[in-house]
């Protein structure tokens, strides 16, 4: 039987008492296949950067047979530092660690609409092609996760659930 998965590959640093211990390619797929990798025969096809720790994280994969068929169309290999289990979120364009923080939904749902589309009349509707990322803040405070960098000066929020 052969293994195989498609996706982005990460560069994972684990640390510990403020020491890296152990780099590899990382992100949920490419980490279930290093496991499934001994005692099946597995292939990774997938995107990464062609930077340090592009090489890293492609290496890894190979270092415990993994075949792998990447190319390399970001400018940079996305990466998580995990810390004592805990993985913090780094920012994608300067790979700087990102504070944890949260948007208030005051009034309205907070929601990601597409330039081409209007705002929508009523609070509970929601714009064509909208992404919201908070419920209608009616009886309870709503709140989006959000990650900031302070270096780039950007906000990033993922979408939770879809509202």
């Amino acid at each position: 039987m052969r293994i195989i998965s498609f996706g982005d590959l990460y560069c994972d640093y684990y640390i510990k008492n403020g020491k890296d211990i152990y780099v590899s390619g990382g992100k949920s797929d490419a980490n279930i296949l290093v496991n499934l990798s001994r005692y099946f025969k597995c292939a990774y096809f997938g995107v990464c950067g062609n930077d340090p720790e592009g090489n890293i994280a492609v290496s890894s994969l190979k270092d415990v047979g993994i075949e792998t068929h990447i190319r390399e169309v970001q400018d940079e290999t996305k990466t998580f530092f995990i810390n004592d289990g805990v993985t913090s979120k780094i920012c994608p364009y300067c790979k700087k660690k990102m504070s944890d923080g949260y948007i208030p939904a005051i009034q309205s749902a907070l929601m990601w609409i597409p330039d081409n589309e209007k705002v929508p009349l009523f609070i509970f509707s929601k714009a064509k092609g909208g992404v919201n990322l908070t419920k209608v803040p009616f009886f309870k405070r709503q709140k989006a996760k959000s990650y900031y960098c302070g270096n780039c000066k950007i906000v990033i929020t993922p979408v939770v659930e879809d509202y």
